[in-house]
């Protein structure tokens, strides 16, 4: 990912691609076009190249050099480079660019076009954001996902996908295992991994979104010791991960020795279950009961 600007957004822009493409395949780094020469493309498979226009529409001073040497009868030849470009406005030069319309991106146009003429291959449309007008994150966003999907394929077709899940669930239930407060190796933890497909307005899928949550299983008592009084979740019958931050208040306002707070419906006159677990009674016939509503189904 190279980036040629003298205001951080463009960097951070860079960075943020850099950050998206590593959890899907080794290899992709961030470099700065200032001292960066033409013939290092050359050994690069895909570039995405973002780029800030001065008031002008030129390339800022920092990339200028870069650029007027990709422009020389002599540039090397790019006939395996795929790549993509974004252009950027800076900051200071918003207003002074504000009367160019489109031209004020023309320096990073310029490039796109000249990195056609040299063999690349184009596997995104060029794009464009006045940080001062858009928000650049909106704006961004959606041609760091088309360059990843055109480059890498959907995870779904990427050929390491597999590889990918197994490495990022490892990486998150860790994490996850690391933040808990207690450092007992031998205390038990409920670990949940939720993985989630974010999909396209037409249903395509666009990425996969894994998350894992890590609590202590705190040591059951014979009888068990509860507390009644929380209220119900927001979806019962969903494994959301919503209700991690939602029972974080009953969680704490347990007394000495309780091992579980039950959840009451809304009127108050039924138990329903608890934060973490099922609540069965036995009827006068004998029948092992529990609530058949507004609970999450499974034990």
């Amino acid at each position: 990912v190279l980036y040629g600007g003298d205001d951080a957004r463009g960097a951070s822009a860079a960075e943020q691609l850099a950050r998206q493409l590593q959890e899907r395949v080794e290899g992709a780094r961030v470099q700065s076009v200032k001292g960066s020469t033409p013939d290092m493309l050359q050994g690069c498979s895909s570039c995405a190249l973002i780029l800030e226009c001065d008031g002008d529409g030129q390339p800022v001073f920092a990339a200028a050099k870069f650029l007027r040497a990709l422009k020389k009868d002599d540039a090397p030849p790019l006939s395996g480079l795929n790549f993509s470009v974004l252009g950027l406005t800076g900051s200071a030069c918003a207003f002074s660019s504000a009367s160019l319309g489109k031209d004020k991106f023309r320096g990073a146009s310029a490039l796109d076009a000249r990195l056609e003429a040299l063999g690349g291959t184009r596997i995104a449309a060029f794009a464009s954001s006045d940080v001062e007008v858009e928000d650049l994150k909106e704006s961004v966003l959606p041609w760091m996902q088309g360059f990843c999907d055109a480059l890498l394929g959907t995870p779904r077709s990427y050929r390491k996908f597999d590889v990918w899940v197994r490495r990022v669930a490892a990486e998150r239930m860790a994490a996850a295992l690391g933040g808990m407060t207690s450092k007992d190796e031998d205390e038990e933890a409920m670990l949940i991994v939720v993985c989630h497909p974010d999909v396209h307005e037409d249903g395509t899928l666009k990425g996969v979104g894994i998350q894992a949550f890590a609590s202590s299983l705190h040591e059951a008592l014979d009888p068990a010791v509860v507390q009644v009084g929380a209220r119900p979740r927001s979806l019962p019958l969903a494994k959301d991960t919503a209700w991690v931050n939602e029972r974080i208040p009953f969680e704490e306002e347990k007394g000495p020795g309780v091992s579980e707070v039950l959840i009451l419906d809304e009127d108050g006159h039924h138990i329903l279950e608890g934060l973490i677990t099922n609540f069965f009674v036995l009827d006068k016939e004998g029948t092992l009961v529990t609530s058949p509503d507004k609970v999450l189904k499974g034990h």
